[in-house]
């Protein structure tokens, strides 16, 4: 018979080639045996996040920070299960715990800033991408978020230039492209706007949002050419 350490790391390596089922059985048999082992708990949580079993996730995650009030990564998975229910106020709460018992926690900062930018407050959202970018200064996804926030606030500038540098880290990014080019489209740049989502539809082109703001866009650039062209007329 394997002992719980055995037992607990064929699970998680079912866990990591993606087996999710398999290595939730491995985790509930070991609860079974012992219902505090705090890491099965916590890695059932994570199986059960990834299959989308939200609240199977968050009782998990509420179970181990019961046993131990400390964990900060689990704080955060706490926050990211709620968020996906869109519980986010309650999802900031539980990231500012994460990064009170672990202020260098980037990825807690960074889904901090996500959570208050979908409730729309953008301030707090810029100030919790800059604290992620500040412990990590080449984290492209709070860069990419950080940007849109900044266009958010009309500051299109400094949009473009967090958009510009985080697709010199990712450059294969399509979300990238196209948030670059609807920025670029505000400050009237039609031009580079066409040519950034055409990028972002030949990245990704099943993706039907990006085509038709390339469509948009097209047309937004045919308008602003002929008016010039009439314009010039004398």
């Amino acid at each position: 018979m394997a002992t719980i350490k055995e037992a607990l790391a064929f699970g998680l390596q079912c866990h990591q080639s993606g087996n999710l089922g398999e290595a939730e059985q491995v985790y509930r048999q070991i609860l079974h045996t012992n219902p505090e082992h705090t890491k099965a708990l916590t890695l059932l949580g994570l199986a059960l996040l990834t299959q989308g079993k939200l609240d199977g996730a968050i009782e998990c995650f509420q179970r181990t920070l019961q046993l131990a009030p400390d964990e900060s990564e689990v704080w955060n998975s706490l926050g990211v299960a709620l968020a996906f229910q869109g519980k986010l106020s309650e999802a900031v709460i539980n990231y500012h715990e994460a990064l009170r018992l672990k202020p260098d926690y980037a990825e807690a900062a960074y889904n901090l800033g996500e959570a208050l930018r979908n409730l729309e407050q953008l301030a707090e959202a810029a100030d919790a991408y800059r604290r992620a970018l500040e412990i990590k200064p080449q984290y492209v996804k709070a860069l990419s978020g950080l940007g849109v926030v900044l266009a958010a606030q009309g500051r299109l500038d400094e949009a473009v230039q967090h958009f510009r540098q985080a697709l010199r880290l990712k450059p294969g990014s399509a979300e990238i492209y196209n948030n670059l080019a609807l920025a670029l489209a505000r400050k009237e740049n039609f031009g580079e706007a066409v040519a950034c989502c055409r990028k972002a539809v030949q990245l990704n082109p099943a993706n039907a949002e990006y085509s038709n703001h390339l469509g948009l866009l097209l047309a937004q650039q045919s308008r602003v050419q002929k008016a010039g062209q009439s314009g010039s007329i004398s």
